[in-house]
């Protein structure tokens, strides 16, 4: 028998799209160089872990010198202004790190992260049949199929990343959206996980709406559009460096990845690099947990300051808030209310007037004691 559309949020088992969207509400609206390189968004690791895995990483960035003794600045506005924390003293001994390969890592990360994004304005240009809503209601159904399958957080970021880049080039019909979906997810599966869900599994998902040849053929046309290139960073990849670098406790490291998760749901995230979402996601769940949302650790290994990514973190926090406030689509909601991940699906979001607030305390100049102006971050 077959579920519920899965706009009414129906329960896991055989699952359907329902496409038909004239009652839906409106889909969601998106709201200098020192020893760090800062990458702007107007120029448009491999993990195996789970939602519950340590935080820890190994990608690392380029060892930068400090002189000794070097201590802390002072503090504005109760936001510190630090000297740079090298995070990576610790792997120096373990090959596994790689530290001395971390600055050619992550430069060919921000490097690929910019030659491999979608067209934000696919659903104008290319997918003439398909609403900003219509991807919400996928995205959201996504969400479940991997919790369901039990896949790992980076499968689904990159199935998203896969499915937006593909329908930026080819054109599909309204009832092929749902199998795009699934062809995504089963690449992205077979390059995250160890053992990938079979193309019956994926069907059965769909109450069997499509067939397993259906699901080659369809994936066989993902692959040609995409021209066969898979590897290509998303925000998960960041958002452990950035939790890394601000020695992340377990409630800041699942609040911060259920924020990244968030963002997907947004086609205006679209416009944002992966790094600046994952920025954004950090800067994000540490204010709401009342710690300084930006400091010179982050600055240095995010390669941004805290005044880059206020458009990204006013766009983070303006889904939560759509997403919560709204409850259309609470999968990813009810996944991180889990208490194995702290429930942190359940936080309140922040208003915008208090992140607008934020934003202003945290990025505006100050007086340095030398008389001249300076920036917080």
């Amino acid at each position: 028998m077959a579920a519920a559309p899965l706009a009414q949020q129906a329960p896991f088992g055989l699952m359907s799209i329902d496409m038909d969207v004239e009652n839906c509400p409106p889909p969601f609206m998106g709201v200098g160089k020192e020893s760090f390189q800062v990458y702007s968004d107007a120029a448009g690791s491999r993990a195996r872990s789970h939602q519950t895995a340590s935080t820890s990483s190994v990608l690392v960035e380029r060892p930068f010198q400090r002189q000794a003794g070097a201590s802390s600045g002072p503090v504005f506005g109760g936001l510190a202004k630090q000297t740079v924390v090298d995070i990576d003293a610790n792997n120096a001994g373990n090959p596994l790190a790689c530290s001395e390969y971390a600055a050619d890592i992550f430069d060919h990360l921000h490097d690929v992260e910019c030659d491999c994004r979608p067209d934000p304005q696919y659903m104008e240009t290319v997918q003439a049949d398909m609403t900003p809503h219509m991807r919400a209601i996928l995205v959201d159904w996504l969400v479940e199929v991997a919790l369901e399958y039990r896949l790992c957080s980076d499968t689904l970021h990159l199935t998203i990343a896969l499915l937006d880049r593909f329908l930026s080039k080819v054109p599909i019909s309204r009832d092929q959206l749902q199998l795009a979906g699934i062809a995504c997810m089963w690449a992205a599966s077979k390059y995250e996980e160890i053992y990938a869900p079979t193309a019956r599994e994926f069907c059965f998902i769909t109450d069997n709406t499509y067939s397993p040849e259906q699901l080659v053929a369809m994936e066989a046309l993902v692959l040609r559009g995409l021209s066969f290139r898979l590897t290509l960073p998303t925000a998960k990849a960041f958002l452990r460096r950035y939790l890394q670098a601000s020695a992340a406790d377990e409630r800041l490291h699942f609040l911060a990845s259920f924020l990244c998760e968030v963002a997907l749901m947004d086609e205006a995230s679209m416009r944002h690099s992966p790094s600046s979402i994952a920025a954004a996601s950090v800067f994000l769940a540490r204010a709401m947990l009342g710690q300084a949302p930006w400091d010179a650790t982050l600055a240095h290994f995010s390669r941004r300051r805290a005044a880059d990514v206020a458009a990204t973190v006013e766009l983070v926090a303006a889904t939560h808030r759509r997403v919560v406030e709204e409850g259309t689509f609470t999968a990813i909601v009810d996944k991180y209310s889990s208490p194995k991940l702290l429930s942190v699906g359940r936080a309140a979001p922040l208003p915008a007037p208090h992140v607008a607030a934020l934003l202003q305390a945290v990025c505006a100049p100050v007086v340095a004691c030398g008389g001249g102006m300076a920036l917080r971050c």
